[in-house]
C-alpha cells in the first residue's frame, strides 16, 4: 500500500484538508496549536521516562510491539502539529528544515508549494546518543518555541503572525525545523518510517473524528464514542420495551378472550382455572 504522506507538502495538504472538513479553522490559531504541540511532545517523552534506550536498556525491560507502535503514533502527532503550526504561521517548514541554522529560514512561502523534501530522507541528517537524549533536545526546542508566543499577546499571534517581526519569525522557523530533525533522529532509533507513522496517524484520526460528528466541535474523540454508544443502548432499550409490551398484550388477550394462542407459559388464574401446556396449545381445567 502506497504512503500518501511522503513529503512535507503531502502532510501540509492533508492536515489542512482534515481541518477544513471539520470546520476547525476557528480553533487552529497559532497559540492553541502551540499548546497542543507541547502536550503531544509531553506524551511522546512520557514513553521514555522510565524505559531508557531501545538499544541499551539498563533495566532489562523489553519493548512490546504495541509500545513501538505507540512511539510512532506520538512522533506523528508532534510532526503533524508542527506542520500545522508552520502552515498557519505562513512559514515554509521544509525550507526551515533545510536551512534551520541560517537566519533567513523564516522566509514566508506566501502560499507557494513547499519543497519536495521527504520525511524519511531526514534520518541521515540527525544523530543522537539515545532516545532519551533526543527527548531532552525535543523538550528544549518545544520550550523555546512556546516561549516565543509568551512574548506576544494572543491578539498579535493570529493566523500568519503578521504582527511579528522577522527576527521572531526566523527564530520560530528554526525551532520548528529542529523539531523535525529530532523526530527523524528518534525514528532512526526505533526503526520507524516517519512517513508511514504520519500516514497511519492521519488515517486513524479520520476514524476517531468523523467529519459529520466533529464538525465545528473541539471536543475530544471520546465524546463521539460516548454519543455512538449512548445511541446504541437507547435503541436496544427501545427494542426490549417494545418486545415486552407485545408479549404482555398477547398474554392478557389470551387470558381474557380465551383465544387459545400458543404460548410457552403456564398460568393459574385467580378463580381456580389452571392452564397447562399441551402440544403447545393452552387447555383449561378446573382445580378442585
Amino acid at each position: 500500500m502506497s504512503i500518501l504522506c511522503s513529503t512535507f507538502q503531502d502532510v501540509r495538504e492533508r492536515a489542512a484538508k482534515f481541518c477544513s472538513e471539520r470546520d476547525w479553522q476557528k480553533f487552529h490559531l497559532p497559540p492553541s496549536i502551540t499548546l497542543a504541540l507541547s502536550g503531544e511532545c509531553g506524551e511522546l517523552c512520557e514513553i521514555f521516562q522510565w524505559k531508557g534506550s531501545l538499544e541499551r536498556n539498563p533495566n532489562g525491560e523489553h519493548w512490546s510491539p504495541r509500545e513501538i507502535e505507540h512511539i510512532g503514533e506520538e512522533m506523528a502527532d508532534v510532526f503533524i502539529y508542527t506542520t500545522r503550526l508552520s502552515d498557519i504561521c505562513n512559514i515554509d517548514l521544509a525550507h526551515a528544515v533545510k536551512y534551520n541554522t541560517q537566519t533567513n529560514c523564516g522566509k514566508r512561502h506566501n502560499n507557494e508549494k513547499w519543497t519536495d523534501l521527504k520525511l524519511d530522507g531526514l534520518a541521515s541528517q540527525a544523530n543522537h546518543r539515545s532516545q532519551r537524549h533526543v527527548c531532552f533536545d525535543l523538550v528544549s526546542e518545544v520550550g523555546k518555541l512556546t516561549a516565543l508566543f509568551s512574548m506576544h499577546s494572543e491578539e498579535d499571534s493570529g493566523v500568519g503572525l503578521t504582527s511579528w517581526d522577522s527576527v521572531g519569525i526566523s527564530s520560530l522557523a528554526r525551532h520548528m525545523g529542529r523539531i523535525c530533525l529530532l523526530l527523524a533522529s528518534l525514528s532512526r532509533f526505533g526503526g520507524h518510517s516517519l512517513a508511514k507513522c504520519v500516514d497511519d496517524k492521519l488515517k486513524k484520526n479520520a476514524l476517531k473524528y468523523p467529519a459529520d460528528k466533529a464538525r465545528g466541535s473541539s471536543a475530544k474523540y471520546t465524546a463521539y464514542t460516548r454519543m455512538l454508544s449512548t445511541g446504541y443502548w437507547q435503541k436496544v432499550t427501545s427494542w426490549c420495551c417494545w418486545g415486552v409490551g407485545v408479549g404482555v398484550f398477547i398474554l392478557y388477550t389470551d387470558m381474557i378472550f380465551g383465544l387459545g394462542l400458543k404460548t410457552g407459559f403456564a398460568i393459574t388464574t385467580g378463580k381456580g382455572m389452571h392452564q397447562d401446556i399441551v402440544g403447545g396449545s393452552i387447555v383449561g381445567k378446573l382445580i378442585m
